[in-house]
């Protein structure tokens, strides 16, 4: 799909759910939907059990997601019903707390190079 530019994607973000289904649904010619409420509709999130990842687990697992990292950028990033500048804020707060250097990248074979500077 990524390698069509003919075909509109549309992205619906989970922690932007409502505000993304009511952009999309207007952008249809509808209303939006101001009767969806997350209390009505949507489960709420199972208690969360703090897990410990150490920096370096971490640093491991965004090394190996990069390519679906770099997927999802794009996803976003063509994603008709998001303004270009909420999708960079997004990938910054959300991909860039954890994973700064896959959020500064378009390729992940550049990481090798960043990484072994690091070092």
């Amino acid at each position: 799909v990524l390698e069509r530019p003919d075909i509109k994607l549309w992205a619906i973000r989970q922690e932007h759910m409502l505000e993304d289904i009511n952009t999309i649904d207007r952008a249809m010619g509808g209303e939006g939907i101001p009767s969806l409420h997350r209390h009505d509709h949507m489960p709420g999130r199972a208690p969360v059990t703090t897990k410990y990842i150490s920096p370096e687990g971490i640093n491991n697992l965004c090394r190996v997601l990069c390519e679906e990292i770099q997927l999802y950028k794009e996803i976003l990033r063509r994603a008709v019903n998001l303004q270009q500048e909420d999708i960079e804020r997004y990938i910054e707060t959300t991909i860039g707390k954890t994973c700064p250097l896959q959020t500064s990248v378009a390729q992940c074979s550049l990481l090798s190079n960043q990484t072994a500077e690091l070092h």
